[in-house]
């Protein structure tokens, strides 16, 4: 080897060596990993992805729809499950009375034994009732069928609030007019239930069929209150006239005799100037012999009354006088007193 062989050699191995040295030299830094690429999709993909989210959202679009529906039904079981439902227990307004103390079999009796009459009957509505009543002492009372039946009377007022009872005109009107039966427990109760005030009011609608005649007040009297209070007069029918009775054909009411055609022109038949009826004067004066106070007619049961002085004998067919009319007392008090224009009243010097 030549000494240039050498020296290029020489010179190799230090710039070898001088390069290793700067790289021992240089601090070491950290080598990071490559990141990594995102993935390039494929064709079709971003298209399955879209159809993916509109199946999705289709999902989502009928199951909200299906709790929708649920919804609508579990409401509508709901409200049939209510109105299925049986409706509340009615309560009465006061404590049920399960049989009538004393002092209302009293007011029971009272309600047959004393002069009391109806006047008027009125259905307000399908819970209410009103009528008036024409007193013992000739007073009316207004009687209110209702849920809590009352009576503008004073003995009501007082029995009400000891809570002890209704009074007799609230017992005349359910077991005179009405027809209930006194054992009925409607009778002398505080208050009533819907229940039990039907059947009430279904029977004042057919008052005018059910009511017997000797419970209705007189005409006068009638025409005395529709006069007195302004209120128009139910069931007003045109005055009619009243005819005696003829005799050929008909008997005696009293002996069951037939009647002679001489007999009128003898004077010896006697007639009720409120009916018409005939009977022989006879058969009249014995009744009145055996009945001295209070003789009624036995065909009408209205007070008999005699012919007067000024008065003239009204022949067999003959229309009757009509009664005088007398004025109804002024009020000097809170009630209507009717007593003069009623008969019965008159009569017992009410």
């Amino acid at each position: 080897m030549s000494s240039l062989d050498a020296l290029e050699q020489r010179d190799a191995r230090r710039s070898l060596v001088r390069r290793s040295a700067r790289l021992l030299r240089r601090p070491a830094t950290a080598v990071r990993a490559p990141s990594p690429q995102p993935a390039t999709p494929r064709r079709g993909t971003r298209r399955r992805r879209s159809e993916a989210g509109e199946e999705e959202a289709q999902d989502g679009t009928h199951t909200r729809a299906s709790r929708q529906r649920r919804s609508r039904s579990t409401s509508a079981a709901a409200a049939a499950a209510s109105s299925s439902s049986p409706a509340p227990r009615e309560r009465r307004k006061a404590r049920r009375v399960s049989a009538p103390n004393q002092a209302v079999l009293d007011r029971i009796e009272r309600a047959f034994r004393h002069r009391l009459f109806l006047i008027r009957a009125s259905l307000m509505s399908d819970e209410e009732a009103r009528f008036a009543v024409l007193g013992h002492t000739g007073n009316v009372y207004d009687v209110t069928l209702a849920r809590e039946p009352r009576c503008t009377c004073v003995d009501f007022r007082m029995r009400r609030a000891r809570g002890t009872g209704v009074c007799k005109h609230i017992l005349f009107v359910y077991i005179r007019v009405l027809r209930l039966d006194r054992n009925d427990s409607r009778v002398w109760q505080n208050a009533l239930l819907s229940s039990e005030l039907s059947g009430i009011m279904e029977r004042v609608g057919q008052v005018a069929q059910i009511a017997p005649t000797h419970v209705l007040a007189d005409l006068e009297v009638r025409k005395g209150y529709s006069e007195a209070t302004g209120l128009p007069m139910e069931g007003a029918q045109p005055e009619h006239v009243i005819h005696r009775k003829e005799i050929i054909g008909e008997r005696c009411p009293v002996c069951y005799e037939d009647f002679q055609a001489n007999e009128e022109a003898r004077n010896l038949l006697a007639y009720c100037q409120t009916c018409g009826g005939n009977y022989h004067s006879e058969c009249i004066s014995a009744c009145q012999r055996v009945e001295r106070q209070g003789f009624r007619c036995p065909l009408c049961r209205s007070p008999w009354k005699r012919l007067t002085a000024t008065q003239t004998r009204v022949q067999p067919g003959g229309v009757l006088p009509s009664p005088p009319k007398t004025p109804a007392k002024p009020r000097r008090s809170r009630y209507l007193n009717l007593a003069a224009l009623s008969s019965e009243h008159q009569h017992h010097g009410a």
